[in-house]
């Protein structure tokens, strides 16, 4: 085998290198250090720096997989190596055809004129990997569904086990599709079974399956062979798309786990795929540039302009006695806002006074002079039980009002169906559409530029133009609520109509 040859295989969303020599090898595997994720990681009961993750594929007995933007930076790399490129060959893997689906709208719901330009983005030829950036209450499930109706091919859904269900029943709500149409795989032993016997569900048009699942099939098969077949899964994850039929694959909530979404890429060779988000931001440079490298500017959706909607109001407060609040975790000296909680709960008077704030906000900014009948409230708390023990002196406080945590496990409907939500960030701070929701208390003091803006994104437009609120808490004692609060400022200013910085703090 010569040195200096290879041959790439170029697939729709990534490429593969196979039959080189040891000089390529060394140069395949020094470019994969420029996609290697660094920071701190804890080995051995000791924290140091670290490799965290890497944005490529390299299974024990596969090939290396990398992204295909990152095509012309590897031709770079092999060139920068001192190797020529004409020793390389280059091969085009055909996209495999697709099952055709008869995915059928019951044309209840008529696209607006943006919704049609994004569909008509989507459709366009120019790039397979399409991805549409927009803000709740756009309309990004029905835009993606109204797609999928008319490309008619077998589509894959990859998202989070806790929006199956909510995928699940958009199809039913928009879509023609009978039951035995759309099937939900969660667990490897329900993939397996899909895997071994793809003839018994020929009639599916939507596969949607868990990400967990589709995230240990990835670990299974890298792991290396023996592990794979121990485990059961018959074919490999860069023909699962063509062994399935697929035309079509689409990730929801893109900016979760996409450490994750870029894996899938390196595995996928279908005509088409589109991911849905509404903030693909990272305060992680790395992160940042891999999002950019998976989704180019240039090669995402332009045509929407953000028009401000939603009032915001820095709530200040602090303590009584502040060196009794813990705010770090015990063998740690990093800002935890579940220390916070555990020191609040501790003291039953804290606590109470402490959801007296929430009580005020929700008096002046949900149960204002605008408010009408059936107007929605969510408090975000950071700890389960914390939520519990908020919602349980909020029914006190509105014993007329229908009072729920809306945690892991609680059924879509709670969202629907209370006045006033108390819930985790994970839980209903992204891809939650809540009815006539007009008012959003944020007590969790965290730095996420990402995380930051979906809560506020849980308020849509009202329809009937009036304003929605989102109030977030900021404790004066703490350095880092003010650090979190200046970034805040930055990060919103420009997204809200106002931002009301209350001047005299609360103390409890």
């Amino acid at each position: 085998m010569n040195d200096e040859t290879m041959e790439v295989i170029l697939n729709s969303h990534n490429f593969s290198v196979k039959h080189y020599g040891t000089r390529m090898s060394d140069t395949v595997k020094s470019f994969m250090r420029k996609y290697n994720q660094w920071g701190m990681v804890r080995e051995n009961g000791s924290i140091r720096r670290g490799i965290i993750r890497g944005y490529f594929a390299n299974p024990a007995n596969g090939e290396p997989r990398f992204h295909i933007n990152a095509l012309d930076a590897f031709k770079a790399h092999i060139e920068a190596c001192g190797l020529s490129l004409s020793g390389i060959k280059f091969t085009n893997k055909a996209i495999p055809p697709a099952t055709d689906a008869d995915i059928t709208s019951k044309g209840e719901k008529t696209l607006r004129e943006e919704q049609e330009q994004v569909v008509n983005y989507i459709l366009d030829k120019d790039n397979r990997s399409k991805i549409v950036q927009a803000a709740t209450g756009f309309g990004k499930s029905l835009v993606a569904v109204e797609t999928l109706c008319r490309v008619k091919k077998r589509t894959i859904v990859i998202i989070k086990p806790m929006y199956m269900k909510q995928w699940h029943n958009n199809f039913f709500e928009l879509t023609q599709l009978l039951k035995e149409e759309v099937l939900m795989v969660q667990g490897s032993e329900a993939l397996i079974k899909l895997l071994k016997d793809p003839e018994k569900y020929k009639d599916v048009s939507v596969i949607i399956l868990s990400n967990v699942t589709y995230r240990n099939y990835l670990d299974s098969y890298e792991e290396g062979a023996e592990k794979f077949e121990q485990d059961g899964y018959p074919i490999e994850p860069h023909i699962l798309m063509e062994y399935l039929g697929i035309g079509f694959r689409l990730i929801d909530e893109g900016h979760q786990d996409f450490h994750l979404n870029f894996r899938m890429d390196l595995y996928t060779n279908v005509e088409k795929s589109l991911t849905l988000t509404a903030t693909l931001v990272s305060d992680d440079a790395f992160v940042s540039r891999m999002q950019y490298l998976a989704y180019p500017i240039n090669l995402r959706y332009a045509g929407l302009t953000y028009v401000p909607y939603i009032r915001s109001t820095a709530y200040g407060y602090s303590f009584d006695r502040p060196e009794f609040i813990r705010t770090t975790e015990y063998g740690s000296t990093t800002y935890s806002h579940t220390a916070l909680e555990k020191s609040i709960k501790k003291n039953p008077i804290l606590f109470t006074r402490y959801v007296k704030l929430i009580e005020e906000n929700l008096d002046i900014h949900w149960k204002s002079q605008t408010y009408q009948d059936g107007d929605k409230a969510i408090v975000f708390c950071a700890l389960v039980d914390f939520c519990e023990a908020v919602a349980k002196q909020l029914r006190e406080k509105y014993p007329d009002k229908v009072v729920n945590t809306f945690t892991d496990g609680a059924p879509l409907e709670t969202l629907s169906d209370s006045d006033i939500i108390v819930s985790t960030l994970l839980s209903a701070g992204t891809a939650r559409d809540i009815p006539k929701l007009t008012t959003v208390v944020m007590t969790v003091a965290l730095s996420s530029t990402s995380l930051n803006l979906q809560c506020m994104g849980r308020l849509r437009r009202l329809p009937d133009n009036r304003t929605p609120n989102f109030v977030y808490f900021t404790c004066v004692d703490i350095p880092k609520h003010l650090d979190y609060h200046k970034k805040k400022k930055e990060i919103i200013n420009s997204r809200v109509v106002s931002l009301n910085i209350q001047q005299n703090h609360r103390k409890i």
